[in-house]
């Protein structure tokens, strides 16, 4: 067993305006009723030139025998960032993200929610657009923009050069000279190739899990596991954040048991971009540390929304911004360290214990536990035995699979955590970025006309569009000759394995054919993630653009639900990452009843049922492609 890994330190409070104007006149503490205004470095800056002029100018009044008529003015920087306005300007305007957990808490038999839990962070993350599935579709560019970091690849065939090796914990790429390769020094950071670590990485068990409060009101909708890198030392988090449905779960839910088939494998570079994207940063880049990064693990419960929590919440009438409103409860935690994931020898199985609370001032659950059984001795019978801990395999990637999946390693995005089934897709995607940037004669920034990049990357934040592209993903590796051994691809031992220019094709063939729904103006917007009778209307109607659905049987045995303590990978979480009703989901992943519903082109049903269908008008954002996009 590990032992805990050492917690993050809080971050240093930020300097205030009026704090700093006092400390220059005397290092009096300000008032409590004076407002704070957080500064930056350079305002405070130019705040500090400004008060010190203002103390030359009365001290050479009083010099000459004058007494000070003006006070002195600690004044706010002129300079207005309206990026940053901007944001807080949608920030005021949204609504608050956590109003639903806040509320439901009212429907527990105490009226609140145990003390271990908390709004999810890592969904919260997803609900602002942020570590989605689609940040994997984004490439980091050097200091200059004239090449990208983290996407090499030929300057005449545009084929895609590896970025690592093959299945050892710490591999780094090879090549230069390329139109992808980084030329000269990336904000500080070596121009050598960065090193990447990998392994692969399974959930077995979860022991005595953190409870809600809600067992005797409510009935869980959902179950879901939540994975994402995460480093201590800068406060952030890094790449995609995954999701795992259990497969089993124990009497209350104290035991959460997982596929331990179900393997993800975890990549992490040792550059990531010094900023989040978007923001301004541009080719910035930093280093990090084997030893600052972990994996967080959140063991979070979904509840379905009635009417009661949505008049309490006081939901937004708008689909779209009740979309953003986050649902489901964290009940505890765990971090794995990545060192020593990556550096076992062996696939082994490794305990971890749980904790609750925020990251930065945690709570061993098993001391909330023991806190809560000395309060009440009656209760303290009923409590279940044994220690809150977290069971998970871990090893390196080339003795975990029985054999290497059907596209490189190397040609996976350099920072992930995804399985094994899509880590070959979006391998794909790099490819195709690859050929699409190398056909420009202006460089890899100028944008290109390519229908599927643009729309691959909307596509794998809509859960409903991005479980339909997985049937049609997984049918073309059928076709190709590709056998799935529990969500892993390998080739067919008989025949060799297909070529790259083969995936590549049947990629954006798959992509080709979902990308109309997104921009079907009768297929509704997504809402509230609970809002199970929404999610299941607008996931028969997606099914029904993408497959035929014969009479009315077939409707329904498309919409029947699931039992929530079922699933795999795909089962509770199609989309993998942006969570999903398990109304619509079924064991093992796909659309139920796959074989009622056959596949047909997509311009069928937009030509027979236009008003079923009915396609906005066209606009060249959906064929346009451009890198700087992400950098504005």
């Amino acid at each position: 067993p590990i032992s805990p890994l050492p917690l993050p330190t809080p971050p240093p409070p930020s300097l205030q305006l009026q704090q700093a104007g006092l400390n220059i006149l005397g290092g009096l503490p300000p008032p409590e009723h004076v407002p704070y205004l957080r500064l930056t470095a350079r305002e405070y800056e130019a705040v500090h030139a400004g008060l010190q002029h203002q103390i030359q100018i009365q001290a050479q009044q009083i010099q000459h025998g004058h007494t000070p008529t003006t006070p002195l003015v600690m004044s706010a920087p002129k300079t207005i960032d309206i990026k940053r306005v901007r944001e807080r300007m949608i920030a005021a305007s949204a609504p608050n993200r956590h109003a639903y957990v806040s509320t439901i808490g009212r429907a527990a038999k105490d009226g609140r929610l145990k003390e271990n839990c908390r709004p999810s962070l890592l969904q919260s993350k997803i609900k602002l657009k942020r570590h989605c599935m689609s940040s994997l579709c984004s490439f980091q560019p050097d200091s200059g923009f004239q090449s990208l970091y983290d996407l090499k690849f030929g300057e005449t065939d545009g084929m895609l050069l590896p970025n690592g090796g093959g299945g050892s914990g710490v591999v780094g790429g090879g090549g230069s000279g390329t139109r992808g390769t980084m030329h000269g020094n990336a904000g500080g950071v070596s121009s050598s190739d960065p090193e990447i670590w990998q392994f692969s990485l399974a959930l077995d068990q979860v022991d005595v899990v953190g409870t809600t409060g809600l067992r005797l009101t409510r009935r869980p909708r959902m179950h879901i596991a939540r994975l994402a890198l995460f480093d201590r030392k800068a406060n952030r988090f890094l790449g995609n954040i995954a999701a795992l449905a259990p497969k089993v779960l124990g009497r209350r839910a104290h035991r959460w048991s997982f596929d331990s088939n179900e393997k993800l494998i975890v990549r992490c570079s040792s550059i990531q971009p010094a900023t989040t994207r978007g923001g301004g940063g541009g080719g910035a880049v930093r280093r990090v540390s084997l030893d600052d990064v972990s994996i967080l693990v959140e063991l979070n419960v979904s509840y379905a929304l009635t009417t009661d929590d949505a008049s309490r919440a006081s939901l937004p009438s708008t689909e779209k911004k009740c979309h953003g409103i986050v649902d489901e409860i964290c009940t505890c935690w765990a971090l794995l360290s990545l060192r020593r994931c990556v550096e076992m020898p062996r696939e082994v199985a490794v305990a971890v214990p749980l904790y609750c609370g925020p990251l930065f001032a945690p709570a061993p659950l098993e001391e909330v536990r023991r806190l809560r059984r000395a309060k009440s001795p009656v209760k303290a019978l009923f409590t279940p035995l044994g220690r809150p801990s977290l069971r998970f395999l871990t090893g390196p990637i080339s003795s975990s699979l029985p054999r290497p999946p059907v596209v490189p390693l190397f040609y996976m995005p350099p920072t992930q955590i995804l399985p094994v089934e899509l880590a070959c897709a979006f391998g794909a995607h790099r490819m195709a970025a690859a050929l699409a940037l190398s056909k420009s004669a202006s460089g890899p920034f100028a944008s290109v006309c390519d229908p599927v990049l643009p729309a691959f990357k909307k596509i794998v934040d809509d859960a409903d569009f991005f479980d339909a592209w997985t049937d049609k993903w997984r049918a073309a590796l059928k076709q190709l000759g590709v056998a799935s051994e529990t969500g892993v691809l390998f080739p067919r031992p008989p025949g060799p394995p297909p070529a790259m220019s083969v995936l590549v094709e049947a990629f954006r063939r798959c992509t080709l054919e979902v990308a109309p729904l997104l921009h079907c103006e009768t297929v509704p917007p997504p809402h509230i993630d609970n809002f199970d009778d929404y999610a299941t209307r607008r996931r028969v109607q997606v099914q029904a653009f993408c497959k035929h659905l014969t009479s009315a049987a077939a409707i329904a045995a498309a919409a029947q639900s699931t039992t929530p303590t079922k699933g795999g990978l795909f089962g509770a979480i199609p989309g993998f990452g942006n969570g999903m009703s398990p109304i619509t989901a079924t064991p093992g992943g796909g659309t139920p009843n796959a074989d009622l519903l056959p596949d047909r082109h997509p311009v069928e049903p937009l030509s027979l049922a236009g008003f079923q269908f009915l396609y906005d008008a066209f606009d060249a954002s959906e064929v346009r492609y451009c890198v700087c996009d992400d950098y504005p």
